[in-house]
């Protein structure tokens, strides 16, 4: 589930967004009001969409995409002067002045465009793998299989889910 973050210094302008998305359908989880609280909402999320009602002290929206890749969309609500060019497929820019219902219709864009698949996410699908790949190869539970992907990563020196990229490696080397 995608949770929806309000970012910016007004309250006012918070308050006037939150009231926008809830009429619209559109549950809003937090409202943030300093780069630090933005954050600290984003390191609790799978994903989310982070909407940027102007300027927030401390926190460029190119920086929060770089410390949560592939996790955050942005919707960067500004004057032409204030919005920050963005190349990012997750990044709308919306110019004001613009109607509530243009707001609304890009937050749902941006709501439905298919997700990329988040690095924990991802890191758990490959110990999955290798677990499954273990159990087959080797006859183990899924108990057993965990318990020989952690002693190999830690007599490896490896985060578990390196050493279940490299277990699947050298299953698809021997494949061929």
């Amino acid at each position: 589930m995608i949770r929806v973050l309000l970012a910016g210094p007004d309250e006012a302008v918070l308050e006037r967004l939150h009231r926008l998305f809830s009429s619209g359908g559109i549950r809003v989880f937090r409202l943030c009001r300093t780069g630090s609280e933005l954050r600290q909402a984003l390191s609790g999320c799978e994903a989310a969409l982070a909407v940027f009602a102007g300027p927030l002290r401390g926190c460029a929206p190119d920086e929060v995409t770089g410390d949560f890749p592939g996790r955050v969309r942005l919707l960067l609500l500004g004057s032409e002067r204030t919005l920050p060019a963005t190349p990012s497929p997750s990044t709308l820019r919306l110019q004001l002045p613009a109607s509530g219902r243009a707001a609304l219709a890009a937050a749902e864009d941006l709501l439905r465009a298919p997700a990329p698949q988040g690095r924990a996410q991802e890191e758990r699908r490959v110990i999955l793998e290798a677990k499954q790949l273990l159990m087959a190869r080797e006859g183990l539970t899924e108990a057993e299989a965990h318990r020989r992907l952690q002693r190999r990563a830690m007599n490896g020196g490896l985060k578990l889910a390196d050493c279940a990229a490299l277990i699947l490696k050298g299953d698809e080397r021997n494949r061929r």
